[in-house]
């Protein structure tokens, strides 16, 4: 499977923004099955190669102009695993997915199959921070919001920024978000971390209305909770920590404690060192808090300035992987056999599409402990 994006994770490395090439290679017990997705106007979505054998988890390859949430909708009703992946982000409306040798036209997705010995956990941290109080969306017609608690939205956005600190407008200003919450979510062990009790998936402000209505991008119903995002370096570093630290913890407390043996990164074109300040940001806090794998897989990213392998990658866990233009994965984490859960945190796993995330999908050996 080939993505183009605009850049690449490998080695230990990110490299943004110049020609390279990241490879993820290892042994498994089984070929695995991999799936091209077309969109059928009677039949809704067809995955051609992958059959309905239900418990298997999925990594998700889409281009920008795929049907994304019907593809996910799709996955999670018919497949019930964990789901990850990510966006191509190629520079103009072009092929930017491959299978083998066949190049694959614009609206297209690749879904690579994972059951029998492997299965799949999941982290995605945000990399946005709440400004304001979390309000409710009262009336909306498909991507707009036209009032929230009764109140025009284009006034409620104002209100929030005059009351907003100094810091915050700034904020503000350079990079105006907004999130939804579908679903709550519901933490276990307290506290929730610097997001609060929910989590926030980030949608672009695309404009108002002259009524005062405010568009975005997704389309949304009466009910749905609503706040305000600002990109933030803080959040996103505190929020990437506790994600993994809440990962570790599930997995030990997992039946089946099972050791990743590898990593797939998506991270969004927005993070990186345009919001760290720093390279190799994510793949370096990944590798430094999870458990080396066992032996089987290797991986090596090669730049236009040096095709070395990076040395912490290739020491730790092998990560493999891109910047995206958009991050697939359910909230928070996912570290047991999603059938296996307590019902008490919900029936099924909503997989979603999120912005500005950092999404980590770890394949692991199912039923293997840790020890």
């Amino acid at each position: 499977i080939t993505v183009m994006s605009g850049g690449v994770i490998g080695g230990g490395r990110e490299v943004e923004g110049s020609p390279a090439l990241a490879l993820l290679h290892g042994r498994v017990p089984s070929p695995l099955p991999v799936a091209t997705v077309s969109r059928d106007e009677d039949l809704g979505v067809r995955l051609s190669g992958l059959d309905a054998t239900g418990g298997r988890s999925c990594v998700a390859l889409c281009d920008p102009w795929c049907d994304v949430p019907a593809v996910l909708a799709h996955l999670d009703q018919t497949y019930g695993g964990a789901v990850a992946g990510g966006l191509s982000a190629p520079p103009a409306q072009v092929p930017s997915l491959a299978l083998g040798r066949t190049v694959l036209a614009p609206g297209s997705a690749v879904v690579l199959g994972l059951g029998g010995d492997l299965d799949l956990h999941t982290v995605v941290a945000q990399g946005c921070a709440p400004v304001g109080e979390p309000r409710t969306i009262t009336a909306c017609r498909a991507n707009c919001i036209d009032t929230l608690d009764g109140e025009p939205a284009i006034s409620a956005v104002q209100g929030a920024f005059d009351k907003a600190s100094a810091r915050e407008q700034a904020l503000m200003g350079q990079a105006l978000l907004c999130g939804i919450n579908p679903r709550p979510v519901t933490f276990d062990g307290g506290d929730a971390g610097p997001l609060g009790a929910r989590e926030w998936l980030a949608r672009p402000l695309l404009g108002q209305t002259p009524e005062g209505g405010l568009i975005i991008g997704q389309a949304v119903q009466p009910g749905t909770p609503f706040t305000l995002l600002v990109r933030d370096r803080a959040t996103a570093q505190q929020d990437l920590d506790l994600q993994l630290q809440r990962y570790r913890l599930e997995r030990g407390l997992a039946a089946d404690g099972a050791e990743p043996l590898a990593a797939l990164l998506f991270a969004c074109n927005g993070r990186g060192k345009g919001l760290f300040g720093v390279p190799n940001h994510d793949s370096e806090c990944v590798a430094a808090a999870l458990s080396p794998p066992r032996a089987g897989a290797t991986d090596a990213v090669g730049g236009a300035d040096d095709g070395a392998e990076g040395e912490e990658g290739a020491a730790g866990l092998p990560i493999g992987g891109f910047f995206c233009n958009g991050e697939i994965g359910p909230v928070g984490v996912v570290a047991s056999d999603p059938h296996a859960r307590d019902p008490a945190r919900g029936p099924a796993l909503d997989t979603a599409l999120h912005g500005f995330t950092s999404a980590v999908a770890l394949i692991c050996a199912r039923g293997q402990g840790a020890g």
